[in-house]
C-alpha cells in the first residue's frame, strides 16, 4: 500500500519537470521561440494600454515615417482613439491618432515613392494618415488577420469623426 504515495509523487516531479522545461523552452529555446516569448511578455507588457480594441503581434515591413525605421517585430494595438506600435529592439513607440487616418487598405504589395516595393505572400495592413506638418505618412504591417484589423480601425475612425 506504500507503493501508491511514491508513484503520485513521482508523477508529480515528472510532471513539474516538463512544465519547467515548456516554460523555460521559450526563455532559453531556439531563436524563433526566445523571440515568441518576448514578443508575448511585450503584448502584455505596460508598453501596451489595458484597454485595448485589438492587439496582435506583427511584423512591420515599412514606412514613410521620417527619421523613423520601424521595420521588424513588435505589438500592434488599437484603443478608441490611437493606433498603435511598440517594438522593443531598439525601443520604439508610434502613436497615430485614429482621427488622423486617412485609409485603411489591404493588399500584397507595399509601395512607396523612390523605394523598392515590398512584397510578401501574405497580405499588408497598410495605413495612411495626416500628419500635423500636412504631409501623408504610410506604413505596412504583416498581420495574423489584417481585413479584422482593417474592419476594427475603420470603425474606430468612423466613431471619433
Amino acid at each position: 500500500m506504500h507503493v501508491l504515495p511514491v508513484v503520485a509523487a513521482v508523477c508529480g516531479v515528472i510532471v513539474a519537470l516538463l512544465l519547467l522545461i515548456l516554460g523555460l523552452r521559450g526563455r532559453f529555446g531556439t531563436a524563433r521561440e526566445q523571440g515568441r516569448f518576448l514578443l508575448t511578455e511585450l503584448e502584455h507588457s505596460d508598453e501596451v494600454p489595458r484597454s485595448t480594441i485589438a492587439r496582435d503581434i506583427v511584423t512591420c515591413r515599412g514606412s514613410t515615417v521620417a527619421g523613423h525605421a520601424p521595420i521588424g517585430a513588435g505589438v500592434l494595438w488599437l484603443t478608441h482613439d490611437t493606433l498603435g506600435f511598440v517594438r522593443r529592439i531598439p525601443m520604439l513607440h508610434l502613436r497615430i491618432p485614429v482621427r488622423s487616418i486617412e485609409s485603411v487598405t489591404v493588399t500584397s504589395t507595399y509601395r512607396r515613392a523612390g523605394i523598392v516595393d515590398v512584397a510578401d505572400s501574405d497580405d499588408f495592413l497598410v495605413v495612411a494618415w495626416a500628419t500635423g506638418n500636412g504631409e501623408v505618412d504610410t506604413i505596412a504591417w504583416l498581420t495574423p488577420d489584417p481585413k479584422r484589423w482593417a474592419a476594427s480601425i475603420e470603425a474606430a475612425a468612423a466613431a471619433v469623426r
